[in-house]
């Protein structure tokens, strides 16, 4: 099945490999996705060209950001007012269930929404943001997205005394 991606946020990211994806359908009852999770993988699925949003842990690195008390809270407002709208204007168990096709229309649905377009882009930039990060951030586990870009992390890696945030308070006691 061919699935177009939503066509403004794509266009907004010219470097994004490809818009349209051969998908395969997550109608499989083992990989049941949270309504979170069915957003992401609508907007960057995994396919034959390499992991997908559900595949670097997208959600969990989002629970992360608005979690990070240090990020401008407007921002992490305007991120999780999205998740919260989005819950309010779709049944979003019923969501859960839906086909590739179902949720595409339901996602150019949100898009078409005062809200929708920039907050699908933000959501989209933070689920690159977890395909790029250390996995102590909860993203990119096992590395599969450096993996998949062949990319080697810069030197020294976080640990937990060097890892955002605590490198600020280990840099107080230097």
């Amino acid at each position: 099945m061919q699935r177009v991606l939503l066509t403004g946020v794509a266009a907004q990211l010219p470097w994004l490999m490809a818009c349209t994806h051969d998908s395969k359908d997550k109608a499989d009852a083992s990989l049941k996705l949270t309504w979170k999770q069915a957003i992401l993988d609508q907007l960057i699925p995994a396919d034959q060209y390499g992991p997908g949003a559900v595949d670097f842990l997208a959600d969990k690195y989002i629970d992360w950001y608005l979690q990070d008390e240090l990020i401008d809270p407007s921002d992490r407002d305007y991120v999780a007012n999205g998740f919260k709208k989005f819950e309010d204007q779709f049944d979003t168990k019923q969501f859960e269930s839906m086909n590739a096709s179902e949720r595409e229309t339901i996602i150019r649905k949100t898009y078409e929404t005062s809200w929708g377009k920039s907050w699908l882009s933000r959501i989209m930039t933070l689920s690159f943001e977890a395909m790029l990060t250390h996995p102590i951030y909860n993203g990119n586990p096992e590395r599969i997205g450096w993996k998949w870009l062949d990319h080697t992390p810069g030197q020294p890696e976080p640990s937990q005394k060097i890892m955002y945030p605590n490198i600020f308070s280990t840099i107080n006691e230097s």
